[in-house]
């Protein structure tokens, strides 16, 4: 029987590698605002954790770098995908 914790919970911090490996349980909530520190990490769109960050569900998303993005216009993408999702199109058409 699954104890409905985040029911109880306002506001919630967990580390990349938590969300990496529990996906499925975090992909069961809808949450109000989610919020992203060290946004770099999520710049390989074929990462395990980028796949499981933009897996989540939020009204809201925002997403915090101190680390400049190098210059591949991937990197800067599969951030902004996790932000406004469906915003720039596909990478494919952003690189023509």
């Amino acid at each position: 029987q699954r104890i409905d914790l985040m029911e109880h919970i306002d506001i919630m911090i967990t580390s990349y590698g938590i969300v990496r490996t529990a996906t499925n349980t975090f992909q069961k909530e809808e949450f109000s605002c989610i919020i992203i520190d060290e946004a770099q990490q999520i710049k390989n769109a074929h990462s395990q954790t980028s796949k499981a960050v933009k897996s989540l569900k939020g009204n809201e998303k925002i997403a915090l770098s101190g680390t400049p993005v190098e210059n591949r216009m991937a990197e800067l993408h599969s951030i902004i995908v996790f932000v406004l999702h469906g915003y720039l199109g596909t990478l494919r058409e952003i690189e023509k």
